[in-house]
């Protein structure tokens, strides 16, 4: 999480921490790492274009993995906010 945010003596990289994510849960199923690439897709970042269909995915995969609970959140208000509208990815 250190890449996405940036902290002292590391420069802020969404790229390659959309990279890391993508091998963590690849490789280890790690639901927290799903919810975090799920809010980076849900949100957008520096070089990382929104993508609510990805972040409802991602989102989906915490919950059948853990039932994380942080991922049943995150799905129902992506899912509400679709259900009225007001979740847009750019471009749309």
């Amino acid at each position: 999480m250190t890449l996405r945010d940036g902290a002292e003596g590391v420069e802020r990289d969404a790229v390659r921490a959309v990279e890391l994510f993508e091998i963590d849960i690849k490789e280890r199923k790690q639901s927290k790492s799903m919810v975090c690439l799920g809010n980076m897709m849900r949100d957008g970042a520096d070089g990382v274009a929104r993508d609510t269909d990805r972040a409802i995915q991602l989102y989906g995969m915490a919950v059948e993995e853990d039932n994380n609970a942080e991922a049943v959140a995150q799905l129902a208000a992506l899912q509400r906010d679709r259900s009225d509208g007001s979740t847009r990815d750019e471009g749309e």
